[in-house]
């Protein structure tokens, strides 16, 4: 009986409570990873997302040639159009590393006009970026694979994000959307994002 008191843990039992610990740590190593790189692709969700606000809208806004009328008469009618294509900035994709926006005059996104690019669209970032964006006028876009998303026929635009965030040379693209009805002539959006190799 005391002999069978002082014994220890086998060597066969050492070794299964060692290969369960080394399968429990490769799990939590894998989710952790998965879990990071979720979490920056909510970086491109809520950015593109932000940019198709952005581009209803300017459609939104009415603009009117400035004209002076006489007594009696009319102004020609106020029109929406939507803002033609940005630059993509940055404008070459690093994969694997973040990007400062400059926030100078005449960079990223301060290039365009109020009828065109980053300021018609109203959209800046400030805080160091994973991903590359750009916001396209028309059904083609400028840095990602729209995938299988259809555009409406018509006047349409796209938001963009592209990245790799591993820099392993396989991108992560996200594109959504919308186009001009043509009946109502109102801005409507996709309702979901195109979305490919997500988190690589």
């Amino acid at each position: 009986m005391k002999r069978k008191l002082n014994a220890g843990f086998t060597l066969i039992e050492l070794m299964i409570v060692v290969a369960i610990i080394g399968v429990l740590a490769v799990l939590a190593i894998y989710g952790v990873s998965k879990y990071l790189k979720t979490a920056k692709t909510a970086e491109a969700t809520n950015s593109i997302g932000a940019i198709n606000r952005g581009a209803i809208a300017a459609y939104d806004r009415e603009s009117s040639a400035s004209q002076l009328l006489t007594g009696g008469g009319t102004s020609s009618a106020a029109t929406h159009a939507l803002c033609d294509s940005s630059a993509p900035v940055p404008a070459t994709l690093t994969g694997g590393v973040k990007y400062t926006p400059n926030p100078a005059a005449g960079s990223d996104y301060s290039v365009g006009s109020s009828t065109a690019g980053w300021p018609c669209v109203r959209f800046e970032m400030t805080e160091p970026q994973y991903y590359q964006y750009a916001y396209t006028k028309g059904a083609t876009a400028q840095i990602a694979n729209n995938g299988d998303l259809t555009l409406p026929a018509g006047a349409a635009w796209l938001a963009e994000a592209k990245g790799d965030l591993d820099n392993n040379g396989t991108f992560s693209n996200f594109v959504t959307g919308g186009g001009i009805d043509a009946t109502s002539k109102k801005a409507t959006t996709f309702t979901q994002i195109a979305i490919s190799n997500e988190t690589e």
